[in-house]
């Protein structure tokens, strides 16, 4: 009987010991490291929408950094839009459910679309995936409107 005992109190002892608690430690501050290296490095945000007059025009606001737009033209029509910021942004399009990061867009997807006020992207089908990068919050805003018809 004195077995279980005396397993019991090796393992309590072991966990309580300086090598379990500097492992333990370690093992914390790792994750925290590699937690922030893996946010700062990838990842984005998708843009909290602020209005939307569906076919028309819709306004998001994006946090800076690596942001994130879904245009979708569920109309039925042929649609293009134009999307802009109110600060200097760099804009990539792409298709829906395509993963970058900010050091794959250029290399996947090209040069950046220079955005700001007075400068524009142009969406000739009305939809797809823009990732934004900002160094401050931005105000994006889409125009859709009918292509015209040949």
């Amino acid at each position: 009987m004195g077995y279980p005992v005396c397993l019991l109190e090796d393992t309590v002892s072991f966990l309580w010991s300086n090598l379990m608690v500097k492992i333990l430690l370690g093992a914390a501050i790792v994750v925290a490291v590699v937690g922030q290296v893996e946010g700062k490095q990838g990842g984005d945000t998708a843009c909290s929408q602020i209005e939307n007059y569906p076919g028309r025009s819709a306004v998001y606001e994006c946090r800076p950094g690596l942001s994130t737009v879904y245009l979708w033209n569920n109309t039925g029509k042929k649609f293009y839009a134009t999307l802009t910021t109110d600060v200097p942004a760099q804009a990539w399009l792409t298709v829906e459910g395509d993963v970058e990061t900010l050091k794959t867009l250029p290399v996947k997807l090209g040069a950046p679309v220079v955005l700001g006020p007075g400068a524009f992207m142009a969406i000739g089908n009305g939809s797809g995936l823009v990732y934004i990068d900002s160094k401050v919050k931005s105000l994006v805003s889409i125009a859709w409107d009918h292509a015209p018809t040949h």
